[in-house]
């Protein structure tokens, strides 16, 4: 799959709809999840990489909103 045909995927659609309304940590999170999902629709990376890549990135979002970021 393309880069332009990921980010016409439901789900991206999905999740840059959430952008719009998103601020601070929340955004960053949004577009680190846009970037994973991209990657795996055009093969750049396994989804066990995205996986595990997915779970450092929740884990990050969670230190952020805990500190208040």
């Amino acid at each position: 799959m393309t880069r332009n045909q990921a980010l016409n995927d439901p789900y991206i659609v999905r999740l840059r709809e959430l952008l719009m309304t998103a601020n601070g940590a929340h955004k960053a999170y949004i577009l680190r999840q846009i970037e994973l999902k991209v990657e795996l629709l055009t093969g750049a990376i396994s989804q066990e990489e995205y996986n595990a890549k997915l779970f450092e990135s929740i884990a990050g979002a969670m230190n952020a909103d805990n500190f208040g970021v």
